[in-house]
């Protein structure tokens, strides 16, 4: 097990009127110092790096020459106020040279999980010690892939993964029933697929997929939407899942998530206060207790978009399907909740609920 400490983001000495430890370099070096071992590392961030005013690539030979970089954001930024207000941005314009990053990262020997974060949506690809390779779609039969490496690519905003100079593993061999599956036990080992989440609006189901086409000339891998909870989005769903469709049908795998207006409050509703809010333990205990007023409700939003699943069924379209993500944080109000009566609960009640009933 590797620890990894994410620094203060935006790196401000106070917050909620509390001095914070990880809002200076020399706080991370006083991190770093106290066991000085590859299980006591950070997150690298090379935004929080630029928001600081620090050099991203220096940090990052000070921290990954020590093997403590445990979990890396691949991320860019533009500054408005130091230590205070950034904007996110794509790779390729904002203050970070990100090519000299990510060469830094080959030149320390980096070997662990990065995140792509920026207000365009995640891509999760692992480190390697050779080269590295786009993994996009092509317009081809279903899960045809093509690989371009970087040496033949304009570099600083492409969606990355990273091949493995391992051999594949035994899951390489399993077979299941399911298209998308068997083939990431394919690669397993490997390669990665890269991608990207399509965010509101539902509208317009593939903005982001397509700024990567107008960027790259290519397609990602994955293709990702949400049944989300504003009105005008809830209204589109239906667009969203026939994306899904073309998508599919292109090569692309399928990933839908629920950012799920809570509950006990109406729908449709806000980020702030609808999807990022609370239950009380009661009202816990009420929407996990079947029968009950608020038990009921919440089967009613469900039944909102089981008929938008079954479409992509009915269809042959195979599905990551992604409700209640982040669960092991409490900042949804689905999630921070342990133990047997917490979310893991209700996890499995909507398991049971779609699959059973």
């Amino acid at each position: 097990m590797r620890l990894a400490l994410h620094p203060n983001d935006p790196p401000a000495a106070i917050s909620k009127d509390n001095p914070q430890i990880m809002a200076t370099f020399d706080g991370w070096k006083r991190l770093l110092d106290i066991v000085k071992s590859p299980v006591n590392g950070m997150t690298y961030d090379p935004g929080v790096c630029k928001e600081m005013g620090l050099d991203p690539v220096e940090v990052l030979r000070y921290i990954g020459s020590r093997d403590q970089i445990n979990h890396a954001h691949y991320r860019n930024v533009t500054t408005q106020i130091p230590y205070d207000k950034y904007e996110e941005v794509f790779f390729d314009v904002g203050e970070v040279n990100m090519f000299a990053v990510m060469k830094e990262f080959f030149n320390v020997g980096y070997k662990n999980i990065f995140v792509s974060n920026n207000g365009t949506g995640k891509i999760v690809f692992r480190g390697a010690h050779n080269s590295i390779m786009l993994i996009l779609y092509s317009e081809h039969p279903l899960l045809t892939f093509k690989f371009y490496t970087m040496n033949n690519l304009f570099t600083s905003f492409l969606l990355i993964a990273l091949t493995f100079s391992c051999s594949m593993n035994d899951d390489a061999q399993k077979k299941t029933k399911f298209k998308s599956l068997n083939y990431l036990y394919s690669i397993s080992g490997s390669k990665t697929v890269a991608g990207i989440h399509n965010r509101e609006p539902n509208a317009a189901p593939a903005r982001w997929t397509n700024e990567v086409y107008s960027a790259t000339g290519k397609f990602p891998g994955l293709w990702s939407g949400d049944f989300l909870f504003q009105q005008d989005n809830i209204n589109n769903r239906q667009l969203m899942v026939d994306e899904a469709l073309r998508q599919w049908e292109k090569g692309a795998i399928v990933n839908i998530m629920w950012h799920a207006c809570n509950p006990a409050l109406i729908e449709p509703c806000g980020f702030r206060g609808g999807v990022l809010s609370k239950l009380s333990d009661e009202q816990w205990k009420e929407i996990t207790t079947n029968g009950t007023p608020l038990n009921k409700k919440w089967k009613e939003r469900v039944d909102e978009v089981t008929p938008f699943l079954q479409f992509l069924e009915d269809n042959g379209v195979e599905v990551l399907w992604r409700p209640m993500h982040e669960m092991n944080q409490g900042a949804f109000w689905w999630g921070g909740r342990p133990g047997p009566d917490g979310t893991l609960k209700l996890y499995r009640m909507l398991h049971d609920y779609l699959t059973k009933i």
